[in-house]
């Protein structure tokens, strides 16, 4: 960078400045212009004058409270580029910025943070290892850390919450802190994205060792490769392309881990999950064999060009493609030559790597998975005998599925020719991977045993290290640079090395000192007293007196230099705030505390642990704390805490170590969490409060801000406290019993009908108002039945409470519960133990909330045995009420189900035609019949409809369930039909909805006229007239069926037939005409008295008059075959003799053939409506099956 001028500079201050003033007094809109100017602007400082970076810092951070995303975007931007050129000034404000954006309520926000956190990550690793003063890297370490277990919470417990985008960046980023944190190889040349490594960390820091900084580097790693190779994560298909190319581009700069990746790659492709599409399967096979590719191309190691060739081979790619990817023997050579004639500084470090290439090599044959599968392949070439092979193969030749899977077809790549022991081996790999990923051999054993050995001796040394710390007295203090440090006190000495703890003792000599007598007036006969010429300076006056020192002190803290010099200056702030007891100097302290949290934290730490030394020494007592002594320390501590969370640069790590590092968390604390959470952030507040109840003693008090703010009125507070209530919940046992109880208190606030508690407005609960305008609401109902239901999917055995809770409510209340409990309940399932047991014995009252969780359980899936058991047992000893049968109907005996028929059709429509969706699979239970097999058919329904007697159920109700049946025509189709027809007309006595019945099939199937004509027939035969509720539709269905039901007609009696033609003359009108046209053949076969009836009106002709011409004849009458009960076919033969007597009823032709159309039936002729009359030879083969009738 060029020098400039005087002049220069003056003239770029003065462009930056224009540039500065420009941005900001743009309007609001235009975005766009301001980050322009202010790129312009930094631009400037970057390449001109970077003196300039400390002047203008705050003004460009101010750009990151903008509500415009490319504003925030280009405070990052000059986050990363300012710490690039000054890292020392800026690397210790820039991290904490970086992190409060990565949680931005913004994806793009987080997004480009965690983008620039990447390069600020590496540029910050890299200050740590050149910083002179071990408490500033300690401090960047420490935000380096927080960054660091932010982006894993979103990759791991929060991987669903967190977006896709912000995902695939944070595999980014560790993929950067894995190579900043471990050694780089001296085969890769160093570049400016990986010559940062865990080699130059320095030795004489305290607070890490490099040790422990790649163990760290190592247990990332281990993370990314469990993602992909452990059933525990359900990665998606972006995921695990994403994590692989951060695994490739790390083997590139890091070659010493290239094995264990390897081995990985070999389990991802060998156990794709089976959700992948083909589509996925394909490209993540492609990409795999493209990153595979570009490393044959570049190594020349011979083990990692086997294994590299073989997984090629593997994924499909030929010969040809392997070898033009191969290095030649020359370039390898040159490349080897090239590497030895390094710079000096590469021989360096070659030779050091050289010497812990063992290290290394242990290091990366330790990798758990990897281990395990060598020893796998190890023991099954061992075993790979032909007659092993053989008796493999038939094994599992019956475990196959009869198709070929679609993701086995995609993966599935045969095994090349080649030498018989390639081959071994490279099957031997595939199945120990295949056993490493199912938990079974030898390796996996081994494997859990050096785990167990590591985990042993690792807390063998944690205990052995934490009896090394322990010594006789433990007193917390805040006396270094940091935010806590222990300092050992021995009771037998009572002061420290620095002196400062005999703060009294030098006091009273100071104090000896100064009242002590000088020499010049000791001669004399009366002693000087300064007493005895001053008077007493008043109250007001030495509270200002002591108001301008402190402000003198502080407007001169920029001369502190020197760390002794800085701990007398905050000793003496601290002195004045804690023993002066004036508001006003504790005020402007405090004041100028909270004007820079960044850089005097500490103070506001060394005064709160010296108020609390000072209440400490009013008792004697360490575990009884009077709120009298704790109130100045209260007031101190729950000032900071407010004046944290308010400050503009708001640090929830800040926050955090307040309430976890402070000797007491007082009332007043607590309290402010709910503050915490409403005023600045739900998530931060959350997350406190699982460290205080996890960590600190007395855990009750730190989960009531929690329990409270369950009943908030914001939705995001209410949902984030449940969610932290359930976690805690679950996590830490002792405090079960009193997050149970708030639920339960909470549910029972519903009983007062008329109107909410007066606590319920209060103002953390975020409803402001007087109590007694507001009333009881739906949303007020949800807010205090939230938690129950949240406890509820984790711990069933709260039902019975539920159900002793849910008998007191009103009934507006117990609707609110039916809509809470729907996601609870589905999510425990009906094979819960506590379910089963409830659902068999409720508490008294709670009929209605059992029927409603049966039916929640059962909505989509078949009730289980157990279930069903339950249930039984609940109707048959308890409530003998159908309605708990109405979901496990498919479950129950065909008896049991026709026995509650009658009361099932009784219920309310709605419940009723639940009834036959379940029994008949319909509606949404369509899926039931596929799952189970349903005990009765929709035939055996219809028919037991009929067989139900009035008695029991009155025929309107009856009416409307066989009606219900019939609208389901897929069900009840032409062969159901039939068979429901057939067996209707066999009952005795004839069912009264018969009729109905058969009018609806006719209806609903035209092909079936020829059939019900033959039912109609045998209603005939059955004297139909004599039950007046099947005559009218017998009656109502011939004339529906005109003209084929002629026949059936003229089969009636003559006094019925002529009741029927007297009340319907269109019928007579037909009936007339149709005989008319008939032969006189066919007209013989009529009765006589049937005939006068039909043509005159009357039975009885007056003496003389005919209406048929008298001409008896031999014939035989053949009628269309007759069903038989037993299904066949006879034929009826009708012979004519001499005698004129009226001819016996004849059946009418029955059912045609099924492909007959039905045209033909409805549009039939004279002929197809008349008895046609054939002769027959008596010597017929049939004749001894025909049955003979005389005519």
């Amino acid at each position: 960078m060029a020098t400039l001028s005087s002049q220069e500079a003056l003239d770029v201050v003065g462009l930056v400045g224009e540039l500065m003033r420009e941005a900001n007094s743009m309007p609001p809109g235009k975005e766009e212009a301001r980050v322009v100017s202010l790129r312009k602007a930094k631009d400037l400082i970057l390449s001109k004058i970077p003196d300039l970076i400390d002047n203008f810092w705050v003004e460009m951070l101010a750009t990151r409270h903008e509500r415009s995303v490319i504003m925030i975007a280009f405070c990052l931007e000059w986050i990363q580029e300012a710490c690039a050129k000054e890292p020392v000034a800026l690397m210790p404000d820039a991290i904490p910025i970086v992190l409060q954006l990565m949680e931005h309520q913004s994806v793009a926000v987080q997004k480009a943070s965690l983008n620039a956190a990447r390069e600020i990550y590496r540029n910050a690793f890299a200050w740590i290892l050149r910083s002179a003063k071990e408490s500033e890297a300690q401090s960047v370490w420490t935000e380096l850390k927080r960054i660091k277990d932010h982006v894993t919470y979103a990759i791991g417990e929060d991987y669903e919450q967190s977006h896709v985008g912000y995902r695939l960046l944070s595999y980014k980023f560790v993929e950067t802190v894995i190579t900043c944190q471990t050694p780089r190889d001296s085969d890769v040349p160093a570049t400016s994205e990986d010559w940062v490594s865990s080699l130059d960390f320095p030795p004489r820091f305290q607070f890490q060792t490099r040790e422990t900084v790649e163990e760290e580097a190592h247990r990332l790693l281990q993370t990314l490769e469990d993602y992909l190779t452990s059933p525990d994560f359900d990665v998606k298909y972006v995921d695990r392309e994403s994590i692989i190319g951060c695994l490739f581009h790390l083997a590139k700069r890091r070659p010493q881990y290239l094995g264990r990746i390897l081995t990985t790659v070999e389990f991802v492709h060998g156990n794709i999950p089976e959700s992948y599409s083909k589509l996925e399967v394909e490209g993540l096979r492609k990409y795999l064999k493209a990153a595979l590719m570009s490393f044959l191309r570049r190594s020349h190691d011979g083990d990692v060009l086997g294994r590299v060739v073989q997984l090629l081979i593997n994924l499909g790619a030929s010969n040809t493609d392997v070898n033009r990817a191969r290095p030649k023997w020359q370039e390898v050579q040159k490349r080897k030559r090239s590497d030895s004639s390094s710079d000096p500084a590469a021989k360096r470090v070659k030779g050091y790597e050289d010497s812990r290439r063992s290290a290394s090599d242990t290091a990366v044959a330790s990798d758990p998975q990897a281990l395990a599968v060598d020893i796998n392949m190890k023991t099954i070439v061992d075993k790979l005998t032909p007659n092993n092979v053989i008796e493999l193969v038939l094994t599992n030749m019956k475990k196959l599925p009869s198709t070929m899977p679609t993701q086995f077809n995609a993966t599935y790549t045969p095994i090349g020719s080649g030498p018989i022991e390639g081959i071994l081996q490279h099957l031997a790999r595939l199945m120990a991977v295949q056993m490493v990923a199912a938990g079974v051999g030898p390796g996996v054993v081994e494997m859990n045993r050096r785990r167990q050995e590591e985990m042993s001796i690792r807390n063998q040394m944690d205990t052995a290290e934490a009896e090394d710390n322990t010594s006789p007295q433990q007193i917390s203090s805040v006396l270094s640079r940091q935010s806590s440090v222990v300092t050992v006190v021995k009771s037998e000495v009572p002061d420290d090395d620095d002196g400062h703890s005999n703060d009294s003792a030098d006091a009273k000599k100071l104090m000896e000192e100064m009242h002590e007598t000088p020499d010049a007036y000791k001669a004399t006969d009366k002693a000087f007293r300064l007493l005895d010429i001053t008077e007493p300076i008043p109250r007001d006056d030495r509270g200002n007196a002591i108001l301008s020192i402190v402000n003198e002190i502080i407007s001169n803290d920029g001369n502190v230099l020197s760390a002794s010099g800085e701990y007398l200056y905050h000793k003496c702030l601290i002195r004045f705030a804690v023993k002066i007891g004036l508001d006003s100097l504790r005020e402007r302290i405090m004041k100028y505390i909270l004007e820079d949290i960044g850089k005097r934290t500490e103070l506001a730490f060394r005064w709160i642990y010296e108020e609390y030394a000072v209440a400490r020494q009013m008792t004697r007592d360490s575990t009884d704390h009077n709120l009298d002594e704790l109130v100045r320390y209260d007031e101190c501590l729950t000032k900071f805490i407010r004046g944290f969370i308010d400050h503009p640069e708001y640090r929830e790590g800040t926050v955090n170590n307040l309430y976890m590092e402070v000797p007491v968390v007082t009332e007043g604390a607590v309290d402010l969490l709910t503050y915490y959470c409403a005023a600045r952030s739900v998530h931060g507040a959350m997350r406190l409060i699982q460290k205080l109840v996890s960590s600190r003693p007395n855990a009750d008090r730190f989960i009531v801000p929690a329990l409270e703010m369950t009943l908030n009125q914001r939705k995001d507070i209410q949902t984030q406290a449940v969610q932290t209530c359930v976690k805690v919940y679950e996590t830490v046992p002792e405090l079960r019993e009193p997050i149970r109880d708030f639920a339960v208190v909470s549910m029972k606030l519903l009983n007062n009908v008329v109107q909410p508690p007066a606590w319920f407005f209060a103002e953390k609960y975020g409803r402001g108002g007087k109590a007694a305008t507001y009333a009881w609401t739906e949303e007020y109902q949800k807010l205090c039945t939230t938690l129950f239901s949240g406890l509820l999917s984790e711990d069933p055995s709260l039902l019975p409470t539920l159900g002793e809770i849910y008998n007191e409510h009103p009934s507006d209340v117990k609707k609110t519960i039916f809509k809470v409990i729907e996601q609870p309940i589905k999510s425990v399932g009906m094979n819960a133990p506590e379910v089963l047991h409830f659902v068999k014995s409720p508490p008294k009252g709670s009929e209605s909330l059992v029927l409603r969780i049966i039916h929640l359980l059962t909505e989509t899936h078949p009730a289980t045995p157990e279930l069903i058991a339950s249930i039984r047992t609940l109707y048959s000893d308890r409530i003998p009420d159908v309605r708990f049968l109405i979901p496990i109907l498919n479950g129950l005996p065909k008896e049991d189900i026709f026995a509650a028929l009658p009361k099932l059709i009784k219920l309310n429509p709605v419940l009723v035609q639940e009834v036959f969706h379940r029994l008949l699979g319909t509606g949404k239970h369509k899926q039931d019949s596929t799952q189970r097999k349903p005990s009765v058919t929709p035939a055996e329904v219809l028919i037991e409809l009929h067989k139900i007697d009035l008695g029991k159920v009155d025929a309107k109700t009856l009416i409307k369930a066989t009606g219900l049946c019939l609208e389901e025509k897929e069900l009840y189709n032409y062969e159901t039909m039939v068979f429901v027809l057939k067996n209707l007309v066999e009952i005795d006595p004839l069912p009264f909805l018969l009729m109905r019945t058969v009018l609806q099939t006719m209806q609903m199937h035209n092909r079936l006229l020829p059939f019900i004509m033959n039912i109609l027939q045998r209603l005939v035969e059955k004297q139909v007239w004599n039950l007046p509720l099947l005559w009218e539709g017998f009656v109502k269905c011939c004339e529906k069926t005109v003209p084929s039901s002629f026949p059936v007609i003229l089969l009636l009696p003559a006094e019925r037939l002529l009741t029927v033609l007297d009340s319907h003359p269109a019928l007579k009108t037909a009936l007339q005409k149709h005989v008319q046209e008939l032969g006189l053949r066919q007209r013989a076969f009529m009765s006589q008295k049937v005939l006068n009836v039909v043509l005159t009106g009357k039975i009885d002709l007056p003496q003389g008059s005919t209406v048929a011409e008298e001409n008896p004849v031999d014939v035989v009458g053949v009628i269309a075959p007759l069903v038989s009960q037993n299904g066949s076919r006879v034929p009826l033969v009708i012979k004519l003799e001499e005698e004129h007597e009226a001819p016996a009823p004849i059946r009418s032709v029955m059912e045609e053939d099924s492909n007959e159309p039905s045209s033909r039936l409805t549009e039939s002729t004279d002929d197809s409506n008349s008895m046609v009359i054939k002769q027959e030879d008596s010597d017929s083969e049939e004749e001894d099956v025909k049955p003979e009738i005389s005519v």
